[in-house]
């Protein structure tokens, strides 16, 4: 059937000993064979990760990047673009658990990544991470912790991003505030009622109008290119340690799943500019000085903007509680835990129960004792 889609594996992830599947293992940072565990390195690559140019990509690159063709399953209920490993006809959608079939996906082309991080962190090491983290929620549902000690809920997703580079420079104009002290004449009471008049330092603000230039380097802001997944909970996992991206080779999302981007390199600036605006922000505040700030306009010019597509590894856990889910997220470098979480109605509702009759009890206690105090006053 034309264009069907094709799920075998590749003779560069078969193993040589027995020709079984090859699997990337983040702890031994090799290829392992399912079946007879016989181990492959990952050969190095000497090529240099090189940044595009923004500008001379959009208008005269982009027809001529290269591309990779993957298998790409759409899932109907959270939207998300995974693709398929190898040898898989059928798995759960790792943002939202829904069930992904190969008979849905088709093929698509995309740019090629020009680095990734492969997983450092296992799976082992990071359900035992996720469980400390529920550890620390309160009133989390019992069907959560009974969820989190299933090994095979966790997936390890390969997330797709962009990072820029670029110079800026930014003008400003605001005001800055200076503190001074006067003394003001008060009236106050003292514990007696008695009123008395005194006088006490008020600290005022005085603004004078400023305005200024000010420039900066930014290297590598990352901008996730996935809509499937809530900003705050991916950033909240941040840093990556960039500094250690390998060349993209696909050989390392060999056992693992990566999304494909859904934001493109132009949407991907415009969420870069709003990252770097926090930061040019904090520096025009710095050049103001004075002891308040104010920024009443800002203009910021970028230039010599340049940018990568790259691969992140992240241990994804989807748990669906009250026809809602709820995400979980690991950072596969670092361990690091962030997510929404649920919580137990029943729980929070025998917590309130118990604090009424610990509260009840309590003024039980100090009404019995009172009536005693008096009955023996009274005797």
């Amino acid at each position: 059937m034309e264009n069907q889609p094709t799920n075998a594996i590749t003779d560069d992830l078969a193993c040589p000993n027995c020709s079984g599947p090859l699997r990337f293992e983040p702890s031994k940072n090799k290829l392992v064979c399912e079946y007879c565990q016989t181990e492959v390195a990952i050969e190095g690559s000497k090529i240099t990760i090189q940044e595009i140019d923004y500008d001379q990509y959009i208008n005269h690159v982009f027809e001529q990047e290269e591309e990779v063709t993957v298998t790409v399953v759409d899932c109907q209920t959270c939207g998300a673009e995974t693709t398929f490993p190898p040898n898989v006809s059928a798995m759960n959608c790792p943002f939202c658990s829904s069930s992904l079939v190969l008979q849905n996906a088709t093929q698509r082309k995309l740019m090629q990544p020009k680095g990734l991080l492969p997983f450092s962190i296992e799976q082992k090491k990071a359900l035992a991470m996720f469980q400390q983290w529920l550890g620390t929620l309160w009133f989390a549902p019992n069907d959560l912790l009974n969820y989190a000690r299933q090994e095979g809920k966790l997936a390890g997703v390969y997330i797709p991003y962009w990072t820029y580079d670029s110079q800026t420079q930014s003008h400003y104009t605001g005001m800055r505030g200076i503190n001074y002290v006067t003394y003001e004449q008060q009236t106050v009471r003292d514990a007696n009622g008695n009123t008395r008049t005194q006088t006490v330092p008020v600290t005022k603000i005085r603004w004078y109008p400023v305005s200024g230039n000010v420039r900066l380097a930014f290297d590598d802001i990352l901008v996730v290119a996935s809509t499937t997944l809530p900003n705050e909970y991916v950033y909240a996992i941040e840093p990556f340690d960039l500094p250690e991206l390998a060349p993209f080779n696909p050989k390392y999302l060999s056992g693992f799943r990566a999304e494909s981007y859904q934001k493109n390199v132009k949407e991907g600036l415009g969420d870069a500019k709003l990252r770097m605006d926090t930061f040019i922000r904090q520096a025009v505040n710095r050049d103001i000085g004075g002891d308040h700030q104010q920024i009443i306009t800002l203009t910021t010019d970028h230039y010599n903007i340049t940018f990568k597509h790259i691969l992140l590894p992240i241990w994804i856990s989807a748990f669906r509680y009250n026809n809602k889910v709820y995400r979980f997220l690991i950072n596969g470098r670092t361990g690091k835990v962030s997510g929404e979480r649920p919580y137990s109605v029943i729980k929070i509702a025998l917590a309130v129960i118990l604090g009424l009759l610990i509260l009840g009890a309590l003024i039980y206690f100090f009404e019995i004792r009172n009536n005693s105090q008096y009955y023996f006053r009274v005797q």
